[in-house]
């Protein structure tokens, strides 16, 4: 697969696709909490660095994110990067929550989801999958409601996601052969094969990469978890080709 993740694992290490099987460790030699925090990070995303983006909210319809944080800085001028960064969380809070809980509720998400989405018309608001995705991604805290502490992630996640939204949904009609919307086991196994460079994929593998990356557990993964999957598996596929070149070294 040429979309989604970037190339294809064989044209990123050289070889002739990187099959499940063999060299290096196992899917179990690694903890799932790595991968989904990596995810939940956003600036780590695999798709490709977020775009530049405006420090501030604007007053347009159509809000811009904030920058993305950049680790590179030294200690000091982290700190201060992040200062400001709670300081545009607040303030985003502040321009969507007009009860004036300090939070955002379900409907103000919505809207802050709706005019940060720039992969559909103006006014587009995420269907309801999505946002049920990203509550139960985001809101650790289980009180409905989206803080501020909660909220640079929400953001970083929904940007990585709609960067490739078209790409996730042309392979989502390909491979959900029951037409509901959502990938089966087995649909989702004959995705891992395309992003496997058509190689077969294990069903411990399988396995591995449905319990990670089915956020609600309905059993099923729809358009937001297909990207976290995604994600999931060229995370692990890296990890697992620098431990195979290390081994050999």
């Amino acid at each position: 697969m040429a979309g989604a993740g970037g190339a294809v694992v064989a044209a990123r290490h050289g070889g002739g696709g990187c099959s499940s099987r063999g060299g290096g460790r196992e899917w179990g030699d690694y903890g799932l909490q790595k991968y989904v925090d990596r995810y939940r990070a956003g600036s780590e995303g695999y798709y490709r660095p977020f775009r530049e983006a405006t420090n501030e909210v604007v007053s347009g319809p159509r809000a811009e994110l904030p920058a993305s944080r950049d680790y590179s800085l030294d200690r000091s001028d982290t700190a201060a990067k992040e200062r400001k960064k709670r300081a545009e969380m607040a303030k985003i809070i502040k321009k969507y929550d007009r009860n004036r809980t300090k939070k955002l509720e379900r409907k103000q998400v919505i809207r802050l989801l709706t005019d940060t989405d720039f992969s559909t018309p103006p006014g587009t608001q995420p269907k309801k999958e999505c946002v049920d995705f990203l509550f139960k991604l985001c809101d650790t805290s289980g009180d409905g409601a989206i803080d501020a502490s909660e909220l640079e992630e929400m953001l970083a996640v929904w940007q990585t996601f709609t960067e490739k939204r078209e790409i996730f949904e042309q392979k989502l009609k390909q491979y959900d052969t029951s037409g509901n919307g959502a990938l089966c086991k087995d649909e989702l196994r004959a995705y891992l094969a395309d992003l496997n460079a058509g190689n077969p994929v294990r069903d411990e593998d399988v396995n591995w990469i449905m319990k990670a990356a089915d956020v609600v557990k309905d059993g099923e993964l729809g358009l937001m978890e297909m990207s976290m999957a995604t994600s999931i598996w060229y995370g692990h596929v890296e990890q697992k080709y620098r431990s195979r070149c290390c081994s050999i070294c």
